[in-house]
């Protein structure tokens, strides 16, 4: 199963994709009108894994090892031409995907270096896939502009976007890439990497995922530890902790952006955490998922415990307000 943010997957007992949810341009890959249950897409068979995360596309991986996209506007469903021996499919504003070998190859806007070609250059990246620079890869996540790829000797890489310590490199990647802001004067300079570098301090993981700014991994242990955007949360007792699951203030601040145009006051120090810290309680995690504006865990007892700030819905189930939430894991109570 695979929940987006508008529109969720599964693959059902006969290999095919079922989806249900909002099917703006065609998210659920049939006609326009909302289903009220899970519908089948047509055109999918033999299907391994499906992908319902990105921005506009969804994509299931074949048996054969092709991979099935659709979405944007894109109806039926269509094979991606030039890739084969897929394994599995990460989404987001750009595409990744790891093939069984070991490599990764990604699609898409390479602003910030996120294919991983070594180019920080967006239009200078060849159109269609292309091989990122890097191998034995197991795994990958996707951020909203950055990369964090699990390597077979447990250990985890990321690419992209730097700005809050994304990369969980202690802030050693000094590459700056030109980021265009909504306003035609905003036009500013970051930190970036467009090459994997490694994550300080990290062994053994199992298990690596992102979102948004925030990349978390766990360890065979049933450790976790989180990197990256780790902007205050409010609690209803009145703390302010960082949202990054470790149980303290939110005191590192990640560098300014060099403005190029604008007084440098209008972008203050963002809270971040560029290297992994550990999420305090947690030490027998069986699977983990970063969300936009939380983290949760599936502890080896069965239940479910979530950090973060609250976003549009209660991810605590206990009435925590909007715009406070947990600054460390809290089981959540269900009805």
């Amino acid at each position: 199963m695979s929940l987006g943010g508008y529109a969720n997957c599964v693959v059902d007992g006969r290999s095919r994709v079922q989806c249900w949810g909002v099917n703006f341009e065609g998210r659920l890959g049939f006609s326009p009108e909302d289903p009220i249950g899970p519908r089948v897409v047509e055109g999918l068979s033999e299907v391994v894994n499906v992908t319902a995360n990105g921005q506009w596309w969804h994509g299931a991986v074949l048996r054969d090892g092709r991979l099935s996209t659709w979405g944007s506007g894109r109806l039926p469903p269509r094979i991606e031409e030039g890739l084969t021996d897929v394994k599995d499919v990460a989404l987001s504003i750009f595409h990744c995907v790891t093939h069984r070998s070991g490599r990764v190859s990604c699609q898409g806007d390479n602003t910030f270096g996120v294919r991983g070609l070594g180019t920080m250059d967006p239009l200078s990246a060849p159109p269609g896939w292309t091989l990122a620079r890097i191998d034995d890869v197991t795994a990958i996540a996707l951020g909203f502009r950055h990369a964090c790829a699990l390597k077979r000797d447990g250990t985890v890489w990321c690419w992209g976007k730097n700005d809050v310590g994304q990369l969980g490199d202690g802030g050693r990647s000094w590459d700056v890439c030109l980021e265009l802001g909504v306003y035609p004067r905003h036009r500013y300079l970051v930190r970036c990497s467009p090459l994997p570098v490694q994550v300080e301090g990290l062994s053994d993981i199992v298990q690596v995922s992102a979102a948004l700014d925030t990349s978390c991994a766990r360890r065979s242990d049933g450790a976790v530890f989180c990197w990256g955007d780790n902007s205050e949360v409010r609690t209803t007792d009145g703390l302010r902790l960082g949202i990054l699951g470790d149980g303290r203030p939110s005191d590192e601040r990640c560098a300014v952006p060099f403005i190029t145009e604008l007084d440098r006051s209008v972008y203050p120090p963002r809270q971040c955490r560029s290297r992994p810290v550990r999420v305090v309680g947690i030490s027998d995690a069986r699977y983990l998922s970063v969300g936009d504006s939380g983290s949760c865990v599936v502890r080896s007892d069965g239940t479910l415990a979530c950090w973060g700030r609250v976003f549009g819905c209660d991810l605590f189930l206990d009435g925590t307000p909007l715009g406070f939430g947990h600054p460390t894991p809290v089981p959540v109570r269900w009805w």
